[in-house]
C-alpha cells in the first residue's frame, strides 16, 4: 500500500470512528437525557472535540511527511467566479434545510430560531463555520489531494470524498433508526460532491469550498443542529 492510500485509509477511518457518533449515538444521548438547547449546546462541543482529533491527526501526517499547505488547497488562489458560486450554494443549502426541519417538526418556528440572538445562537454561529472549514479541510483538501498523488482520476477522488463524507454523516444512524439513515446518507453524498465540485471549480482552492460550507453553517444555525436533534426526538 503506497503512503497516499495509507494517509487516506487513517483519516477516513478517525472520520468515521470519531466524528461519525456525534451525528448518531451522541445527539441520541443528549436527546433522552436533557432538554432540546442543552443538547444542542453539548452537540456542538461533542462535534468540536471529535473534529479537534481528526484536525490533529491529519496535521501530524502532513507534518511528517512534508505536505505544503497550498498543495491541500489552502490559501491557494481561487478564480472569482468559483468564490461567487460558493457563496450562492452556501446561501441556497442554508435555506433548503429549512424543509428538511418542517418535514421532521410541522410545527417548528423557523423564523424565531433564525432571529434568536442568545448566547447560544453566538457560540453555534462561532463554533459551527470553524468546524464545517476543518471538515473542508480534511475531507476535501487532503484526502482529494492524497488521492491525487495516488494518481486516482478526478471523478474517482469526487466520488471517494463524497462517500467518505455521506458515512460519518448517517452510518452511526442504522442502530437506531435503520433504513432511515438512507435520507441523511443521500443528502450528505450529494453535498460533499458540490463542495468536492467547487474544489475543483475553484483549481484545487479550498477558498471556494470553505465559503459554501461555512456560510451555509453560519446562516443555518441554529436550524441545522436543531434538526439533528430533532431527527431522533421523533
Amino acid at each position: 500500500m503506497s503512503r497516499h492510500w495509507r494517509n487516506v485509509l487513517i483519516v477516513s477511518l478517525i472520520m468515521i470512528l470519531v466524528v461519525g457518533p456525534c451525528f448518531a449515538i451522541i445527539p441520541n444521548y443528549l436527546v433522552d437525557n436533557f432538554g432540546t438547547d442543552t443538547a444542542i449546546f453539548w452537540q456542538m462541543v461533542s462535534f468540536f472535540l471529535a473534529l479537534s482529533i481528526s484536525l490533529i491527526v491529519t496535521v501530524v501526517l502532513i507534518r511528517t511527511q512534508k505536505i505544503g499547505l497550498t498543495r491541500i488547497g489552502l490559501f491557494a488562489p481561487s478564480p472569482w467566479y468559483a468564490v461567487l458560486v460558493g457563496v450562492l450554494t452556501g446561501i441556497f443549502w442554508a435555506y433548503s434545510s429549512t424543509f428538511y426541519l418542517r418535514g421532521l417538526d410541522p410545527d417548528a418556528d423557523v423564523m424565531s430560531l433564525w432571529l434568536r440572538f442568545d448566547p447560544l445562537r453566538f457560540f453555534l454561529i462561532i463554533v459551527g463555520p470553524i468546524g464545517a472549514c476543518v471538515e473542508d479541510f480534511i475531507t476535501r483538501g487532503f484526502v482529494m489531494s492524497e488521492l491525487r498523488e495516488a494518481r486516482i482520476p478526478s471523478w474517482l477522488q469526487l466520488v471517494f470524498s463524497s462517500l467518505l463524507f455521506a458515512l460519518y454523516h448517517s452510518i452511526w444512524m442504522v442502530p437506531i433508526i435503520g433504513i432511515y439513515f438512507l435520507y441523511s446518507f443521500v443528502a450528505s453524498f450529494f453535498y460533499g460532491a458540490l463542495l468536492a465540485w467547487l474544489y475543483f471549480l475553484g483549481k484545487r482552492s479550498l477558498t471556494p469550498v470553505m465559503l459554501s460550507h461555512g456560510l451555509a453553517v453560519l446562516i443555518g444555525e441554529p436550524i441545522l443542529t436543531y434538526m439533528l436533534i430533532q431527527t431522533f426526538a421523533i
